[in-house]
């Protein structure tokens, strides 16, 4: 895989900051126009992986987020597509969708988490190695 970013001699061991991003349909060629603010300044400040490509056939949403940060294909991390035939109560279910009251979305009704997930993540990680400092947001 080919990195292009500053820094050139590899991660510092513990990092103050990741930030993932992962933006649908956004062509390669695009994160290059100059810009100097928004995507423009990641690029120059932060690390991108020209030759990432998916080693998985399925690339919805889902599947491929979930890729990215667990760095397993979906046949390891739990979820196939963006909805798919639950085996074990043989109900259609959303990759992120949750029955549990707990997980409505702020000013919403549907439950949303992670608990279809089978794999801990990057957020995982980081908390198990630094709990008191370490914090994970996830956007969708």
């Amino acid at each position: 895989m080919t990195e292009v970013g500053q820094g050139g001699s590899g991660l510092s061991p513990s990092p103050k900051l990741v930030v993932v991003i992962a933006i649908d349909q956004l062509r390669r060629d695009r994160l290059f126009e100059s810009t100097h603010s928004g995507l423009g300044r990641l690029v120059q400040a932060g690390r991108i992986f020209t030759d990432g490509q998916v080693a998985h056939g399925i690339t919805t949403t889902c599947p491929g987020h979930a890729s990215i940060l667990t760095g397993l294909n979906p046949e390891h991390h739990g979820l196939p597509s963006n909805s798919f035939l639950d085996r074990a109560t043989g109900k259609v279910r959303y990759c992120v969708g949750s029955d549990d009251p707990a997980h409505s979305v702020l000013g919403g009704k549907k439950g949303r988490s992670p608990t279809n997930l089978r794999a801990d993540t990057l957020g995982d990680w980081l908390k198990a190695k630094n709990p008191e400092h370490s914090r994970f947001l996830g956007f969708g």
